[in-house]
């Protein structure tokens, strides 16, 4: 695994549509010099992000609850976009006061 996942399906490898955004957006970074060797700090990230989130997560997917799974998707599809907003949020934040120090 990494960056972009694959699949096997009668012998021959297939990437899933939503990698295909990855790959889309690797293509972009590529114009810019950026390499996918550069971006295993963006997986890192998204691994820890995801860990984190599976803990919040965890006992809800884990009770006996008529409606656990959906309560569970849906708690996570809430904190997933909370997360993004959060991440987006603090970058820019960032980069905003890269320029600010170097005008």
């Amino acid at each position: 695994e990494g960056l972009v996942n694959t699949f096997e399906e009668n012998g021959k490898k297939f990437i899933d549509a939503k990698d295909l955004e990855i790959l889309r957006v690797i293509g972009h970074l590529s114009g810019y010099g950026i390499y996918i060797k550069h971006l295993k700090l963006f997986e890192n990230s998204a691994i820890r992000q995801s860990n984190f989130l599976q803990q919040i997560i965890y006992p809800l997917i884990m009770s006996k609850g008529k409606d656990s799974y959906k309560k569970a998707s849906k708690m996570l599809y809430s904190l997933e976009s909370l997360f993004s907003e959060l991440n987006d949020l603090l970058f820019k934040r960032e980069n905003r006061q890269f320029l600010e120090n170097h005008k």
